[in-house]
């Protein structure tokens, strides 16, 4: 493990305007990239997975602005960086798979001309091609040749999801950024996928961050977790300890909520009541409305980060030492 991040998230912040009104979507989130390693972020759908993302690119709608914060790569701030700066960033540096195929690539351009944007100032028409297919082939796309000449809409779910991964890769980044990859797949094409994606990192020797809501893909591919609730970093850790022994009840929440794989479940537990709209958190825990073991305290006042385990974070009451 390298001792300095491929990429550094640190106390970032993003409010969105509705209606005249300021909402908080991230409070101060934090978490460091290793080159060689995976660190999924993971929590249900408007935990703010996404948007963090979105907010380290420069992507951000326009009612999003960042408040505070800062996201470091190669020693620079990409949130201060001017517009052009930050584009040769992308890509090159830190590049994002998208969650939904079917909206991010364009319907009416071939898989070609489509793969080929990234690098089509810099090579001819004929090394272009060549170049596409053979990004196709990496990510497993059988005939790269043939699928170069194809629209988004006569491809598989699976095929387009590696045609977007393919787009990333296209110029060889130290960060890659999936959001959600293996959604709406079947678990022979998510395996197929999964698989994949440790090739390539491990061949090239990328920095993986993985947004996720599937406990099950961060169990295959993760060296670390952050378990995000409300905008709010809840616990971070290694992998195997947070899955094993979760700090937060949050945590334990979600880890319950997957079904098992050797075993039998009539009902599957589920938790209770629903996640906060944004900005919409009262003044202690984000998550003590729905948590079964939430105290006075924790309606009250909002919980530091707590460190419990030498390299374990998590914020909840109960983990204070």
């Amino acid at each position: 493990m390298h001792d300095t991040p491929a990429l550094e998230i640190r106390n970032l912040s993003v409010e969105f305007a509705f209606d005249g009104e300021r909402q908080r979507a991230l409070h101060g989130l934090s978490y460091s990239a290793f080159r060689g390693r995976t660190l999924a972020v993971v929590g249900e759908s408007g935990s703010g997975k996404t948007v963090q993302a979105l907010a380290a690119l420069g992507l951000l709608p326009e009612q999003a602005s960042v408040t505070s914060g800062e996201v470091i790569f190669r020693g620079e701030n990409l949130l201060s960086l001017p517009t052009e700066r930050l584009r040769q960033v992308r890509g090159s540096g830190v590049a994002m798979v998208f969650q939904d195929p079917m909206t991010s690539l364009n319907p009416v351009l071939t898989i070609e001309q489509q793969v080929c944007e990234a690098f089509k100032t810099r090579m001819d028409a004929q090394t272009r091609k060549s170049k596409a297919a053979e990004l196709l082939a990496m990510t497993g796309i059988r005939q790269p040749e043939k699928r170069l000449g194809q629209y988004p809409h006569q491809l598989s779910g699976g095929m387009r999801q590696r045609v977007l991964l393919a787009m990333a890769l296209a110029c060889g980044p130290e960060v890659l950024i999936a959001d959600e990859p293996t959604t709406a797949l079947d678990v022979t094409v998510q395996a197929q996928l999964i698989a994949q994606l440790k090739r390539l990192q491990r061949e090239q020797n990328m920095a993986l961050v993985l947004i996720t809501h599937n406990m099950g893909i961060v169990g295959q591919l993760a060296d670390s977790v952050v378990v995000v609730y409300a905008g709010r970093a809840m616990e971070k850790g290694p992998a195997e300890k947070l899955l094993d022994n979760p700090l937060h009840p949050y945590t334990k929440a979600l880890l319950e909520s997957v079904p098992p794989l050797f075993s039998r479940k009539d009902r599957l537990d589920a938790i209770g009541g629903q996640p906060p709209s944004a900005g919409k958190t009262g003044p202690g825990c984000a998550f003590a409305p729905r948590c079964p073991r939430a105290m006075e305290h924790c309606r009250q006042e909002e919980p530091q980060e707590f460190e419990p385990e030498p390299g374990r974070f998590s914020k909840c009451w109960l983990c204070k030492t």
